[in-house]
């Protein structure tokens, strides 16, 4: 049978704790827009989307965007194509581009996604506006 380890992580000491927080401060204050400033690009509002941690960045695929209403009632839904990176480093989201500059997966929610240790993101599956359930790769 298959077993999984997880490293356990030691609890931060109150020096470390501070030192996070003083982190976080200075980060949060560098990212206070000034009225000069130009909104920072972030993906749209999202569900069923795929979410893989590459070291300090988080890659964040696909999904579903769905518009309410006033009384917050869906009146559109869109299957989404794009492909955002979060990092954690930078705490800012960038819109990514392919490797080779060729097309992503086609728009789908409702999949799965899995970071190989060479930094690729691989998509499976979901369902897609075209075919509805896929199990592509």
């Amino acid at each position: 049978s298959k077993k999984m380890w997880v490293q356990a992580v030691p609890p931060l000491t109150t020096q470390q704790r501070q030192q996070q927080q003083q982190q976080q401060q200075r980060q949060h204050q560098q990212q206070q827009p000034t009225k000069s400033s130009k909104p920072k690009p972030r993906p749209s509002t999202r569900s069923s989307h795929s979410a893989v941690a590459i070291g300090s960045r988080v890659v964040v695929y696909g999904g579903q965007c769905t518009k309410l209403n006033a009384e917050r009632t869906a009146v559109d839904s869109s299957m989404l194509d794009d492909v955002w990176v979060w990092d954690m480093d930078t705490m800012s989201w960038a819109r990514a581009a392919t490797e080779d500059g060729g097309d992503v997966a086609c728009a789908r929610s409702s999949h799965s996604a899995c970071a190989l240790s060479d930094g690729r993101v691989i998509v499976f599956g979901g369902s897609t506006s075209e075919s509805g359930p896929t199990q592509d790769l």
